[in-house]
């Protein structure tokens, strides 16, 4: 292999490392949705502007939803107050939400607690209305997915570079072509 295509091959390799570390950051961040909740009387509004007024910047807050978890900052009027959240998913509800509960357990009693009234019924009776509020399961594993998909991709293409860049590959998905395969298929899961 030429000089040229070599040094392709090794930025190829560095690209595939960059590109492998934000799949990962962006799967393990907290803060892919961020919601300022601010009560103000009994009204609960969201504003993306901090309050100068002390007396309606207490009860505010700030909430970081992530892929795998979360944050709840929230000031109730005696100081902020931290909370860890987690996703909790039922496949059988098709439906997704964060909790602060403890264990997995508690998280899905606490879904099963917001879906379904004590007797069994549904909380709300528009189906719909309700799942417009909680995070969709499907959307949630074709995200988790995609991006585990890719990030397979990122590694598989690192790895032949690696092997492209110390020796001649004579077949067509260990060489220069399958690099450029690999990538391929790796930036069509990130669509």
């Amino acid at each position: 292999m030429d000089t040229t295509k070599r040094c392709l091959v090794c930025v190829v390799f560095i690209i595939n490392c960059v590109t492998f570390a934000l799949i990962c950051t962006a799967m393990l961040t907290q803060e892919w949705v961020i919601v300022k909740p601010v009560r103000t009387g009994l009204n609960i509004s969201i504003r993306n502007t901090e309050l100068t007024d002390v007396e309606s910047s207490r009860f505010q807050g700030v909430i970081y939803f992530g892929l795998f978890n979360g944050k709840k900052i929230l000031n109730y009027g005696f100081g902020d107050r931290s909370f860890e959240l987690k996703i909790v998913c039922v496949s059988k509800l098709k439906t997704c939400m964060y909790s602060s509960k403890e264990n997995s357990t508690e998280r899905v009693r606490d879904l099963h607690e917001n879906f379904y009234l004590e007797n069994g019924d549904k909380n709300i009776t528009e189906e719909d209305s309700f799942n417009d509020s909680l995070p969709d399961f499907n959307s949630w594993i074709v995200t988790v997915s995609s991006l585990s998909l890719a990030a397979m991709f990122a590694i598989t293409g690192g790895a032949f570079a690696i092997v492209n860049a110390i020796r001649n590959s004579a077949e067509m998905v260990f060489g220069f072509l399958g690099i450029l395969i690999w990538n391929s298929f790796g930036s069509g899961g990130l669509v």
